[in-house]
């Protein structure tokens, strides 16, 4: 009878002790598979990315772009913006500072569509997930402005409102850029350079300050050296 319960006693505890194994493998407690540590669900090896930019916000602009790398050293990147703020600081600077032509003023710019391409030679970065680059871009935006014009007239000058004057702004920078992935698919983005841009004024009415009468079509390019600092956020495709 003793060695019965014994026996019995034994079959218990073993059944005990390897339901124990079992449930400590599915456990929280440290594992010798290294696999299940690795696997963050953080994506690697990937050539695509849709960027998001801050420097277009600063011109009013708001939309993303699209990247693919082709190997391990060249990409391109394409994409459009569409304009949502009628003071966008950047773009009201420029115009209300530079751009206006003789007896006329600058409002607001308005209603535009921003373009931007940029293909970049990748000096570190096998894939698209991080990298350091030099590159291209150029810029292309095109967009609508109110202007107040001096009507003048040998009593006194009065003024009036030309809207939707063609507008457009082109740019071409030589940058420099980094990119980091930080979790499961996301990218960070830091990108500076220096460049050229032209603003262009088309059809905007001049009045002949010797004669009330007379009105002239003017057009208007200007030039200027400017510098380039961005930030982007990004999601791996």
């Amino acid at each position: 009878m003793t060695n019965k319960l014994l026996l019995a006693m034994l079959f218990v505890v073993s059944a005990f002790s390897l339901n124990a194994q079992k449930n400590k493998a599915k456990s929280d407690e440290p594992s010798s598979n290294i696999s299940s540590f690795l696997n963050d669900g953080r994506v690697t090896g990937v050539q695509n990315l849709i960027r998001l930019r801050l420097a277009p916000t600063f011109m009013g602009y708001i939309g993303a772009s699209y990247e693919r790398k082709f190997g391990e050293k060249f990409g391109i990147e394409v994409g459009a913006n569409f304009k949502t703020n009628q003071s966008a600081i950047w773009e009201e600077y420029r115009y209300a500072n530079s751009n206006t032509v003789n007896y006329t003023k600058y409002l607001a710019s308005k209603n535009g569509i921003g373009l931007i391409i940029s293909p970049k030679y990748y000096k570190y970065g096998k894939y698209i997930n991080h990298g350091r680059y030099v590159g291209l871009q150029a810029n292309l935006r095109s967009f609508k402005s109110d202007f107040e014009i001096i009507v003048p007239s040998s009593v006194q000058n009065t003024t009036t409102v030309q809207s939707n004057v063609s507008c457009s702004y082109k740019s071409l920078f030589l940058v420099w850029g980094n990119q980091r992935q930080f979790g499961s698919r996301f990218t960070f983005g830091l990108e500076f350079g220096f460049g050229v841009n032209q603003d262009k004024i088309k059809n905007l009415n001049v009045y002949d300050v010797n004669s009330s009468g007379i009105v002239n079509s003017a057009d208007s390019k200007h030039y200027q050296l400017t510098g380039l600092l961005d930030l982007s956020f990004g999601i791996l495709l």
